[in-house]
């Protein structure tokens, strides 16, 4: 459960006279906060926003829903991988460099074999292409 310092950190003594609760949560909302306020606000935790109106929705949401939230979720962590190998090592790349990312190439979006045999892996912001000829990997930000 989050503190009233990490929700509200710009209110100093909080009153609760109105007695408003977040509708997901139940905490008290703080008397200060928008009049309008219903869910507790946005927060980070961990690097990630946290947020009861969001929980609240993903509630809601079918399996496949959350099934198709969690392949983003893996997809954005190997293009944050990819972002961080292309800084370090630049557009060409080796296998090795793979390996030591964790990169999989068949967890990609979509792959490609094009007639001249050049293969391409599909991410969300990035694709890593295979030329036949040179055996050498190529990240390509889209």
């Amino acid at each position: 459960m989050l503190t009233h310092q990490q929700l509200y950190p710009s209110i100093a003594n909080p009153t609760y006279n109105a007695g408003r609760k977040c509708l997901h949560c139940c905490n008290l909302i703080p008397d200060q906060a928008h009049a309008s306020r219903e869910h507790c606000p946005q927060v980070k935790l961990n690097g990630e926003n946290f947020d009861c109106k969001s929980e609240k929705n993903t509630l809601k949401d079918s399996p496949e829903d959350k099934r198709d939230r969690e392949i983003i979720k893996h997809l954005r962590s190997i293009d944050k991988r990819i972002a961080e190998m292309h800084s370090h090592k630049g557009s060409i790349i080796t296998w090795e460099d793979l390996d030591a990312y964790h990169i999989i190439l068949s967890d990609s979006k979509t792959h490609q074999v094009k007639i001249n045999g050049e293969m391409s892996w599909e991410f969300i912001y990035n694709r890593i292409t295979l030329n036949p000829a040179t055996q050498k990997l190529k990240i390509i930000i889209l």
